[in-house]
């Protein structure tokens, strides 16, 4: 089931892109040492819309699932057609973040970033 959906742009070809997320079993997070605690995922992907033709399969970009420390976001900006997801620790002391962006076409590595406090 599609939670949500963000169009970008058009492809090379001129066919319409579009990510979106749906979400996937819950899994379970043992970060917080003792105690396991069920946490929510989503998967990420990027669809072409082929029109009458035949469909090309949908492409995978990520998976991301949060927690009680572990904060989480998605997003796309549809002019420069970049999908970007990553975190943020929520309640520590070692703050630490991550950012990945991933340009949509054609599909690469934009950005990688992570950094601690």
């Amino acid at each position: 089931m599609i939670a949500e959906s963000w169009p970008a742009g058009r492809d090379r070809a001129g066919r319409e892109l579009t990510v979106v997320a749906t979400d996937d079993a819950a899994t379970d997070d043992d970060s917080g040492g003792e105690t396991w605690t069920r946490v929510p995922c989503r998967k990420y992907w990027l669809l072409t819309d082929t029109g009458n033709a035949p469909s090309q399969p949908a492409r995978h970009l990520t998976t991301l699932c949060g927690g009680d420390k572990w904060e989480v976001f998605a997003e796309v900006d549809r002019q420069s057609q970049v999908f970007a997801y990553g975190g943020n620790s929520v309640y520590s002391q070692d703050r630490s973040s991550s950012r990945v962006s991933i340009g949509l076409n054609p599909v690469r590595w934009v950005e990688i970033s992570q950094s601690s406090v």
